[in-house]
């Protein structure tokens, strides 16, 4: 493709560009619009390589530390021994949990971007690790203290959270894929939202 020379005489690239009204179109051109009504294609595709729609996965990791104790109000005590163990005990416990978001969808073929992990990393800060870090899950999460805190309950509540909070992101391209949440190096628990 041949490149085009902004330098027109004296002028400078900006002079000249002052000239246009510059927009970029989510297919990869910029739409470069003359004072004078014309209007011409100047670029294609800064990404070659996704000129044909690409699905993607990306993940974010994070960490957060929660004590739980896992007691059902409606069995006996005994009952909630024999079901949970040491899990029930009346104090509690705690994990150092690892959760991953896994986030798929089309590559945008302008910023080459599925979504921006800097603002996915302030959403997971935001609605996550404030939640729930250095918190008792059954005692200090409202959505929690009608229900028996187990990791699984905790991740559909964390894909409830993020589906209400992507939803509210215009234009949006991609979808929640997978919660994976870790509570131990052994146990590990994946929804999917279905």
């Amino acid at each position: 493709m041949p490149q085009t020379n902004f330098r027109f005489r004296n002028e400078t690239y900006r002079d000249r560009l002052r000239l246009f009204k510059t927009k970029i179109s989510i297919s990869g051109f910029i739409i470069l619009s003359f004072r004078n009504g014309r209007t011409t294609n100047f670029f294609i595709f800064m990404n070659d390589i996704l000129k044909k729609p690409r699905k993607i996965y990306v993940t974010r990791r994070i960490e957060f530390n929660a004590a739980h104790r896992l007691f059902n109000p409606e069995l006996s005590d005994s009952e909630n021994s024999i079901l949970y163990g040491k899990c029930g005990s009346k104090y509690g416990h705690g994990h150092n949990y690892q959760l991953e978001i896994t986030l798929s969808g089309t590559v945008n073929p302008v910023t080459g971007y599925l979504f921006d992990l800097k603002e996915l990393k302030s959403i997971l800060e935001e609605e996550i690790t404030e939640r729930f870090d250095h918190k008792h899950l059954n005692h200090d999460v409202a959505e929690l203290q009608n229900c028996v805190p187990t990791t699984e309950v905790l991740a559909v509540l964390v894909w409830d959270i993020l589906e209400e909070r992507f939803n509210k992101i215009n234009n949006r391209e991609f979808s929640l894929h997978e919660v994976k949440i870790y509570e131990t190096g052994k146990n590990t628990v994946r929804y999917f939202g279905e």
